[in-house]
């Protein structure tokens, strides 16, 4: 992303304005200079990549985490590489091509929500990534079938968002989004304190 920016950044004139937010209909609503527009997701790229390093570092149960690496590795490289994608179409735009950003942002989010699902069952009791309710932290009964059923439910949401995005339809792929991470969120959190209720081993 820096290389691209740094190529990018003698391209472009210095007094041109680059897009950095767009309307649900894609049309770019705020512009930044050169280097606001060219350098915040490179810098937001860093930090995010300086927060997963840390994460297992400081995380209590570590040794889960551990055993979770896999799919803690796949999930953190998928949002680095959503950055990745909306920076590439953002620089691409500004160059002059025809890059219709809005679509590869909601089919992005799409993907790395049903990246999420698609591994969720396989993340082990921790702090720091997962369904972390009070109940799922304090059950392992809880927490297993709670991710079970959380990465089926993200699976769809990611599917089904990525379907309309990629058919533009843009008040429906917020629906699902933005409604159906809500649904989601309240399902798994009554699901969870269900399961640890019925659980004889809880604490």
């Amino acid at each position: 992303m820096f290389a691209l920016s740094v190529w990018a950044w003698f391209q472009i004139p210095e007094t041109q304005q680059i897009p950095v937010h767009y309307g649900i209909d894609g049309t770019p609503d705020r512009y930044g200079g050169k280097f606001e527009g060219l350098f915040a997701i490179p810098l937001i790229g860093v930090a995010l990549t300086v927060l997963f390093a840390i994460l297992p570092r400081i995380e209590p149960r570590s040794e889960n985490l551990m055993r979770s690496q896999k799919a803690y590795f796949i999930v953190a490289l998928s949002a680095i590489a959503l950055l990745l994608a909306l920076h590439v179409a953002t620089v691409l735009q500004a160059l002059g091509w025809q890059i219709p950003v809005a679509t590869v942002v909601s089919v992005g989010v799409s993907l790395l929500i049903a990246m999420i699902g698609n591994y969720l069952s396989k993340v082990r009791s921790n702090f720091s990534f997962g369904i972390r309710t009070p109940w799922t932290l304090r059950s392992e009964q809880s927490w297993n079938k709670t991710h079970r059923l959380g990465g089926r439910l993200l699976f769809f949401l990611g599917i089904s968002g990525m379907i309309a995005a990629i058919a533009n339809a843009n008040q429906l792929f917020l629906l699902l989004i933005l409604g159906g991470t809500l649904s989601v969120t309240v399902i798994l959190f009554i699901y969870s304190y269900t399961v640890w209720k019925a659980d004889p081993e809880r604490h």
